[in-house]
């Protein structure tokens, strides 16, 4: 909640600005150790595997912050214009015996299979972006940083290479070659 909580006060600060801002909130749930609060865990009494419950609760609160950070948005009038992505940094803790599972992708967290490394990679932008459409070629967070500058109109320096490609071209459909080749 500490994390929600601030990233909508960064918001309310700075969103009314006359420059872009960028607002990273890096969550850590649900992630072990597993735990939750109270009022988390009461949302889900139908669950009986003490696990599975509070890994739920987990997922309830982090639902609960990314709603409040969306809403801030919105209540800053700058929804249509502001680039939000969600994602995950790696597949889920299949080795927690019965929270999560990868399939039909082999591994999970802590593997370089494709259930360690394909994860949800999700981008909102109501301006820019048609909502509801699914984009199936391989992208990366490494997307995050040139994407990101280019949508609030900066210019990437000449004097470096990068491994991120800005995705707007390929996510509006204005171009149809693959971001990347693997």
């Amino acid at each position: 909640e500490y994390l929600g909580e601030r990233a909508v006060d960064y918001i309310e600060r700075n969103a009314a600005a006359d420059s872009p801002y960028f607002l990273f909130a890096a969550f850590t749930a649900p992630h072990d150790p597993l735990q939750t609060m109270q009022k988390y865990y009461d949302r889900f009494p139908q669950i009986k595997d003490e696990g599975m419950r509070v890994y739920a609760s987990m997922v309830s609160a982090l639902d609960d912050q990314v709603g409040a950070i969306l809403d801030a948005v919105e209540a800053s009038g700058e929804n249509g214009d502001t680039l939000v992505y969600f994602m995950s940094d790696n597949g889920c803790a299949a080795y927690i015996q019965g929270i999560c599972a990868c399939e039909p992708l082999r591994g999970g967290k802590l593997s370089h299979y494709e259930g360690g490394v394909r994860v949800p990679f999700m981008a909102r932008w109501p301006n820019a972006i048609k909502g509801g459409q699914v984009y199936r070629n391989v992208v990366s967070t490494m997307d995050v940083y040139t994407t990101s500058l280019t949508a609030a109109g900066g210019k990437l320096p000449a004097d470096r290479v990068y491994d991120g490609v800005d995705l707007t071209p390929f996510i509006t459909g204005k171009s149809q070659a693959l971001p990347h080749d693997a």
